[in-house]
């Protein structure tokens, strides 16, 4: 860093800092800062270029300009059309693609093999070209967004996914696949996310001989998948420890009671001395440790273990009690099995 600003103004050196705060702060958020133009239309095909160069300035502005939906010219990549596939296609790089399973070339999915029940529908904006390659397949990493239903893939495969012990990897089957940038579900009253179980068929009309799972995982990682807790078993769990805890204070209470008891009767301890029989005076050095000792555990002992049992309310009322419902650790809205 020394050596690349050696030579350097303060205004020069202070951008050069800035450019490289931006840089760190971008690779600590996990996000990528960088947008694409408002305005670029991209490597077009000569054609298009030629039709733009024949118009004049004002023309380019008020009929291909895409402001207030009007036309918009703008590069996009030529799709290649299997032969067995209905294609609708806007100039602004977004289809509707009627066919059978082809999540790349020609030749993929079970549309490729020649497979029937296969059918599929793809929806997708955005497809992106390789370098100065014009003509693109299906491209589940680089398309910008997509829904993809299929009546038979491997949806994990296509959006190259990891499995886990809830949900195994999907084979041959009917499914769903969406991706983008990000992704809303939204809904005017409810969601449910709900899976079939035993006697239950898929599509193919295969019997179902377990219940799947639902897994939600980030960073498409499944190195360290837990499963969730459930609420209300949570709840029980933490009340019967609570309670737990209450009576080892309870017992620890008793306990002190009797060892104040027995304090009380070792401190004050005399012997009877030769002398006819006369009591002697308790210990010089018992009776004030004893003293102590006693007026410790009754000060702060016996306050402790009744301040602990004032604290397990407390705790109960406040996380484990759905008459509280800010610091209750049970979700109001969401639920699941």
């Amino acid at each position: 860093m020394a050596e690349d600003i050696e030579g350097l103004s303060f205004a020069e050196i202070k951008q050069k800092i800035e450019a490289k705060n931006k840089e760190l702060a971008e690779a600590q958020s996990g996000f990528s800062l960088r947008k694409k133009l408002n305005f670029d239309r991209g490597e077009m095909e000569e054609d298009l270029k030629a039709s733009l160069q024949r118009m004049s300035k004002e023309q380019r502005i008020n009929m291909a300009s895409g402001v207030d939906g009007d036309i918009l010219i703008e590069s996009k990549p030529t799709y290649v059309k299997a032969k067995g596939e209905r294609v609708f296609a806007t100039p602004n790089n977004s289809y509707l693609v009627l066919g059978r399973d082809r999540p790349g070339n020609k030749r993929s999915g079970y549309g490729g093999k020649g497979n029937t029940s296969a059918g599929s529908v793809d929806i997708v904006v955005g497809r992106q070209t390789q370098g100065k390659k014009r003509l693109v397949d299906p491209n589940f990493e680089t398309d910008s967004a997509r829904i993809h239903i299929s009546q038979k893939t491997d949806v994990d495969k296509n959006f190259s996914l990891v499995d886990t012990a809830g949900a195994p990897k999907s084979e041959a089957r009917a499914s769903i696949g969406m991706k983008a940038d990000t992704i809303r579900v939204v809904a005017r009253e409810n969601i449910r996310l709900v899976t079939l179980g035993p006697g239950k068929k898929n599509s193919h009309g295969g019997l179902l001989r377990s219940t799947g799972g639902i897994d939600l995982i980030a960073g498409n990682d499944n190195s360290d998948v837990q499963p969730l807790v459930k609420g209300d078993n949570l709840v029980e769990a933490m009340t019967e420890m609570t309670n737990l805890i209450d009576s080892l204070a309870g017992i620890v209470n008793g306990f002190l009671q009797e060892q104040l008891i027995l304090n009380g009767a070792i401190q004050n301890h005399y012997h009877h001395s030769p002398f006819f029989g006369l009591p002697t005076t308790p210990s010089p050095t018992l009776l004030p440790t004893g003293n102590k000792v006693q007026m410790n555990l009754f000060s702060k002992t016996k306050i402790d273990l009744i301040q602990i049992k004032i604290n397990l309310i407390n705790y109960k009322f406040t996380y484990l009690s759905n008459i509280n419902p800010k610091g209750y650790i049970n979700s109001k809205y969401n639920s699941t099995n």
